[in-house]
């Protein structure tokens, strides 16, 4: 078991140490750069206990790497100085450690390193994987060791982890080093020409521009190195407008100072994979290759990633080329692609903010309509749900007067646009949930009103809505309405057709005034409740059998039974046409004395609790005094609404002085209730039209429906107490 640093106040430290396991997983497991900033993060009291947590996986100490989250660097070589001779060779070399790693030596059998140090101490060489290595701790640790042979060898192995290598060959400086990719360093090899062993450099740049927030940039960069390895600093400065984001390189590289890039490079084909992201809040309208200070091409190939969803972008200034013509990277020839040189720019035209396309909006809309009692107007309650994709205003229509608007529960502002007579409201919320009030300020002329069915200037999938009629009114029929509950909708075939026989009948028994009678009464109160209706079809069999029989017990039967159904009839008119006379004088007992339209009760009726309310408002603040005497107004007048008193809202608001329009009210009553149905989408320009019996028209109905249902009971009564023979004319 492994000893831990236990202090004298270590034992009130054990609970937390599972909080320190956490804390130090989520230090080490992100992008840190060194142990030394991880223990900086990390508390100085916990500082103590990170080699006990770390135990057996001290490489989450270790340096990760951006591209690949499992990957870390612990050691840091620099350069192999090996001074070779004929008997042997000596060598030193430098390395940063970052925690306890196993560090590979040049050599490998036969040629096995020997007399090694660290720091001037000597360290123990183990085989690994067939190779020389050592165990260093963490720190700056300085490599010697030897070599002995008895012949100078042809190569010796230098390992891959080590990028430079300074050779001195039996006392002469080589430039010109002969390592492989087996990792061989040759000793003896002959001399080539002086023209292949030239340094030369090449460099292909291809950038891709994605268009997005922020814009960012990746180079992709295609060095072809010959030469002796050396350090190289490319010319493009980072940092200006775009900053690296991201370097992916198979060599050691940095930034210096500038922003540029230093790599150490050696022979061969390398791509340096470079990301840059833009600082500007806004995306530049103008692109170039930057600024150059050094080796870089003179001319690039550039593509262009869109955004459609973000904005739609026309590019000027370059001259487009054929991808599948250029050495592109695969994945990106499916894009635009221009060739841009030193000087030029690329020109970002702006055609149009966010989706050119976006799906339309999908809205629903629910009516509640109020005529007023006198019927100068209507109060209007719209509630709209959906989704909003465009537009994000709604206005509505000149002959609405919008009142009041409610989003997800928060008053709106109303607005008028400048140079515009329609009024509307700000959305900005892609789920709505919109509640508005507002007026229609047009009476009832001629006994119909015709209005918008939609009152909003937009076309919305689904429409309903609720026509509240106030005492006395009627709604005869409606146009524009796909389903409505009206007197004219409600008559069927049979409807029509027991009218008909019924009439026809009266006036074959009786007479064609008669008929006529009997016709208008029927129609007049066929569909209302309480109205005698089948007792007049056996009633009139009957006496259709007395004229027809000549035994004069039969006729004496007949006119009996007759007079028993006109009994009937008689009785159950009775309060039939006593409810029209009432209602017809006083619409408000239609549907019966105890119907309330509104809930109001009498002041002297409050409850203790109320009272006690309203005793409490004189102790409150000045503002809440101020809301509830509005509230309480209306008891002056003998009347006051029963629902419970609510403080206001302690929310904080956007702006608690603006001036939000409060609308026209909404009533509270409830009378006569109308469903209004549509199938499929409504426009705008669509109309409604509903055509209505006031008041003065239904009293007046309602005394004719008595004197003729009163006429034709006299009628019959008067049929069935003469003693008559009549018999059926002939045809």
């Amino acid at each position: 078991m492994r000893n831990s640093p236990v202090s004298s106040n270590s034992k009130n430290l054990f609970p937390v140490l599972p909080l320190l396991g956490l804390l130090l997983f989520s230090f080490f497991s992100g992008p840190i750069n060194t142990a030394a900033a991880q223990e900086s993060r990390i508390p100085a009291e916990l500082q103590q206990w990170i080699p006990w947590v770390l135990y057996e996986q001290e490489e989450k100490m270790c340096t990760l790497e951006t591209t690949e989250v499992t990957r870390r660097y612990c050691t840091w070589p620099s350069q192999l100085d090996l001074d070779v001779r004929k008997n042997g060779a000596e060598f030193k070399q430098e390395w940063f450690i970052e925690t306890r790693s196993l560090v590979p030596l040049p050599g490998k059998p036969p040629f096995w390193p020997q007399k090694v140090q660290a720091n001037g101490k000597d360290i123990l060489v183990i085989e690994h994987q067939g190779h020389p290595a050592v165990w260093l701790d963490p720190g700056k640790q300085r490599l010697t060791g030897k070599f002995s042979w008895k012949e100078l060898p042809e190569h010796l192995f230098i390992p891959p982890e080590t990028g430079l290598v300074s050779l001195t060959l039996q006392g002469k400086k080589i430039r010109d080093l002969q390592l492989d990719k087996t990792g061989r360093l040759w000793f003896k090899h002959e001399k080539k020409d002086t023209k292949d062993s030239e340094e030369s450099l090449v460099i292909q740049v291809f950038r891709k521009i994605d268009d997005g927030v922020p814009m960012r940039q990746q180079l992709r960069i295609l060095l072809v190195v010959s030469g002796t390895p050396r350090e190289i600093t490319l010319g493009l400065l980072t940092g200006e407008d775009f900053v690296p984001l991201q370097i992916n390189s198979p060599l050691p590289v940095r930034l210096d100072n500038s922003g540029r890039l230093q790599l150490q490079v050696r022979p061969g084909q390398w791509q340096i994979n470079l990301s840059l992201r833009n600082t500007a809040p806004l995306s530049p309208k103008r692109l170039t290759l930057g600024t150059i200070k050094g080796p870089w091409p003179r001319d690039e190939i550039w593509v262009f990633a869109a955004e459609p969803k973000l904005r739609q972008v026309e590019i000027e200034g370059l001259s487009p080329i054929e991808p599948s013509r250029t050495s592109l990277p695969q994945e990106w020839k499916n894009f635009p692609a221009y060739l841009i040189k030193t000087g030029e720019e690329m020109v970002l035209i702006e055609k149009n903010r966010g989706n050119s396309t976006p799906v339309p909006n999908r809205l629903q809309l629910r009516r509640k309509f109020w005529l007023d009692e006198k019927g100068t107007g209507l109060t209007i309650l719209d509630k709209i749900t959906g989704t909003m994709t465009r537009g994000w205003r709604l206005n509505v229509d000149t002959t609405q007067n919008l009142g009041k608007v409610e989003i997800a529960g928060t008053n709106r502002l109303i607005t008028r646009l400048a140079g515009s007579q329609e009024i509307g409201v700000e959305v900005r919320q892609g789920a709505l949930s919109l509640s508005a009030e507002s007026r229609l300020e047009k009476p009832v002329t001629n006994g119909q009103v015709t209005f918008p069915a939609l009152g909003w200037n937009h076309t919305f999938q689904k429409l309903s809505g609720e026509l509240n009629l106030p005492p006395g009114w009627k709604l005869l029929t409606a146009s524009g309405i796909d389903r409505v509950p009206t007197w004219l909708n409600r008559w069927t075939l049979l409807d029509i057709f027991l009218v008909l026989i019924i009439g026809l009948a009266t006036t074959k028994i009786l007479s064609w005034g008669w008929g006529t009678v009997a016709f208008f009464t029927l129609t007049l109160t066929y569909h209302q409740p309480g109205a005698p209706l089948f007792l007049w079809l056996p009633l009139l069999g009957l006496l259709a059998l007395q004229k027809l029989i000549t035994n004069q017990n039969g006729e004496r039967i007949c006119r009996i039974s007759g007079l028993i159904f006109l009994v009937a009839i008689i009785v159950s008119s009775i309060p039939y046409m006593v409810n029209e006379i009432r209602t017809g004088l006083y619409p408000q007992l239609e549907y019966g004395r105890y119907h309330r339209i509104a809930q109001e009760y009498r002041m002297n009726a409050a409850s203790p609790q109320e009272d006690t309310l309203l005793m409490e408002s004189k102790t409150t603040e000045q503002s809440t005094a101020v809301m509830r005497k509005t509230q309480i107004q209306p008891a002056a007048k003998g009347l006051y609404s029963s629902r419970p008193f609510q403080k206001p809202s302690q929310s904080i608001q956007v702006d608690p002085q603006a001036l939000i329009q409060t609308g026209p009210g909404l009533p509270d009553w409830n009378w006569q209730k109308l469903n209004l149905t549509w199938n499929g989408p409504v426009r705008p320009d669509q109309e409604i039209t509903f055509i209505l019996l006031s008041p003065m028209i239904n009293t007046v109905l309602s005394f004719v429906r008595v004197l003729l249902l009163a006429l034709l009971i006299t009628g019959f009564l008067r049929q069935c107490l003469i003693n008559g023979k009549g018999k059926w004319k002939a045809a």
